[in-house]
């Protein structure tokens, strides 16, 4: 497979050449990636041109011409976030800096001041694995919970590369926590005031709640809002942007206001479904952030890693054959 080929270029041949080059060649030869993967990878210029196509079939009117400039950013987007994982081998706080820029690091250091802990609920969007990087380098005590890694039901390639990353999350400042293994880890990391990372679209779940997302009915569980609720740590909306010169705006909004039902059940769909449109906000202003995100998933979906996505309910032929 020729993706599988680029990764092996990169990752071995190659990786240790990144690791020593200056950020804004590391940068320069994310971009070449891109271009390479938008010329010859069909597959990926498919996928993503129809998922982006597909999520704004409800909302907006799309060309042709917008669909393939699109394409191409996120295919730039992606090409340039696998890169930074190679680079992330020497992550150091002088590094991280020169990277990443935070927005409402105030919101975080008032929320902790109140002794719960805080989550600070993100997205796989943009290199959202920068944001628990730039503030465990900073000295903040980061805990991210994890899905049980898929790597099993994926080619061989990605699963040498996901030893190499293994190894080398080993030296970085973050504990990861697998999903529904160890939650007395997850209470005992807010009791003692430290900050939980969870993706609110992560596939992890035994519940979903049906939420709207550019008119499409997408499927969240209530895991991060229930664990809130109990123990009273406050949830951050957190994002991370690429911008035109290749540095990141790491944004932490202020506290999520939770607004009350009758009962949990309620409380928790009025609360998800109202999150959903901060995460609709981002999506909308930074469509290429996550792009990348729904063309890597319908490739774990056809791949066998994954059964669905974020739509799971939604008959997705059928809404392709109307777009």
């Amino acid at each position: 497979m020729f993706s599988d080929i680029v990764l092996w270029i990169v990752w071995f041949p190659l990786r240790l050449l990144i690791q020593r080059l200056p950020l804004k060649l590391v940068n320069f030869t994310g971009k070449l990636i891109g271009i390479v993967l938008y010329v010859f990878s069909k597959r990926k210029r498919y996928l993503m041109s129809r998922e982006l196509a597909f999520l704004f079939s409800k909302t907006s009117s799309l060309d042709q011409k917008t669909i393939k400039k699109m394409t191409y950013e996120g295919l730039q987007i992606f090409s340039k976030r696998q890169v930074e994982n190679i680079y992330m081998g020497k992550s150091s706080t002088e590094l991280l800096d020169r990277m990443v820029s935070i927005e409402g690091i105030e919101n975080l250091d008032n929320a902790l001041k109140k002794n719960n802990g805080a989550i600070l609920l993100t997205a796989h969007f943009g290199s959202h694995m920068l944001p628990p990087l730039a503030l465990g380098f900073k000295g903040y005590k980061i805990h991210q919970l994890a899905g049980v890694p898929l790597i099993d039901k994926q080619s061989p390639m990605h699963r040498k590369i996901f030893k190499v990353r293994l190894r080398e999350s080993e030296k970085l400042p973050i504990n990861f926590i697998l999903v529904g293994n160890y939650m007395r880890s997850v209470f005992n990391t807010l009791r003692k005031n430290e900050i939980l990372f969870i993706a609110f679209d992560g596939g992890e779940g035994n519940r979903w709640f049906q939420a709207d997302i550019f008119g499409h009915k997408a499927f969240f569980a209530p895991g991060p809002f229930k664990l809130s609720l109990k123990t009273k740590a406050p949830i951050l909306p957190t994002f991370i942007i690429r911008q035109r010169d290749d540095r990141h705006r790491l944004i932490i909004e202020p506290p999520f206001e939770f607004e009350l039902a009758k009962d949990e059940e309620g409380t928790l769909a009025l609360n998800i479904a109202k999150f959903a449109k901060t995460f609709e906000r981002y999506i909308k202003q930074y469509p290429c952030h996550y792009a990348m995100t729904l063309m890597r998933v319908e490739e774990l979906i056809q791949e066998g890693a994954l059964e669905t996505n974020l739509f799971q309910n939604v008959n997705r032929a059928q809404e392709r054959k109307n777009i």
